[in-house]
């Protein structure tokens, strides 16, 4: 299969910035010198890529907000998870993690009906047809656990990413 390249956006600290995300068998964030490269703007990463002769796709990226993520690690509770950020951001997770060879989830056991509450919670209509909308309800266990997995991701991707110009 041919690699797909696109550009992914995020914002952590306060601060937009563009990373080139791939898509091929395994979907990874693009990474240099054992670093994920990030930009500052959208056209930085633009004329990076074209530079490494990435074509990217042309659909337009879409924010993945880790303030979320963060703001809540401060403070962990079972009324404000965030199905869509929380989703969001372990996908991005786990492609930086395939990308620099981390390792950040813990036992897929233990995890697995986190993961299942978020993606439910996500109330996609593919899955919702015809039915009421799903609120999951969080265990303080849940929370815990998820707070580890967040925790673990974000810890990840602060130390993989490396700013560009």
């Amino acid at each position: 299969m041919i690699a797909q390249y696109y550009i992914c956006w995020y914002v952590l600290d306060e601060k937009h910035r563009f990373l080139l995300w791939c898509s091929n068998d395994k979907d990874y964030a693009f990474t240099e010198h054992d670093k994920v490269p990030v930009f500052r703007t959208q056209d930085q990463a633009l004329a990076y890529a074209a530079l490494k002769n990435m074509k990217i796709e042309s659909e337009e990226p879409l924010l993945h907000d880790l303030d979320i993520v963060a703001r809540w690690l401060g403070h962990p509770n079972a009324e404000h998870v965030d199905c869509s950020a929380f989703n969001a951001a372990l996908n991005l997770f786990d492609d930086m993690s395939t990308a620099v060879g981390g390792k950040f989830d813990l036992d897929r056991k233990l995890t697995h009906k986190v993961y299942e509450k978020l993606f439910y919670g996500l109330n996609l209509p593919s899955v919702t047809r015809n039915r009421k909308q799903y609120v999951p309800s969080w265990t303080e266990s849940e929370v815990h656990v998820l707070k580890q997995i967040l925790t673990a991701g974000l810890d990840l991707f602060r130390a993989s990413v490396s700013e560009k110009g």
